[in-house]
């Protein structure tokens, strides 16, 4: 996912905030589909747009990574990419990634 560079001077604590708006923002989404599943009126639209809440969650919480290692990397020997690798190769080990096989 590209990074936000219009962010990318913004303190830590207001990145944050974005994190948690984003988060919000997608929990109203999902609520919002939860209930037109239960009335069996769910519209492809509304399946759209919870996708792109997910979206922006996700591009805010990776847009605080690259403030981190921006803010602290050279001080702490640590990059965005290093953040993100050691992340998946965690998650690996974890078998997030495995198929399930029925």
């Amino acid at each position: 996912m590209p990074i936000c560079y219009k962010y990318i001077n913004a303190g830590i604590y207001e990145q944050n905030k974005k994190v948690i708006e984003e988060f919000m923002e997608q929990q109203k989404e999902f609520a919002n589909i939860d209930r037109k599943i239960r009335e069996k009126r769910l519209t492809m639209d509304d399946i759209i747009s919870y996708g792109k809440e997910l979206a922006d969650l996700s591009q805010a919480a990776q847009q605080n990574i690259y403030i981190l290692a921006e803010q602290f990397g050279s001080q702490f020997c640590f990059s965005a990419d290093s953040i993100i690798d050691e992340t998946i190769e965690k998650n690996a080990k974890r078998g997030y990634y495995e198929k399930e096989i029925d």
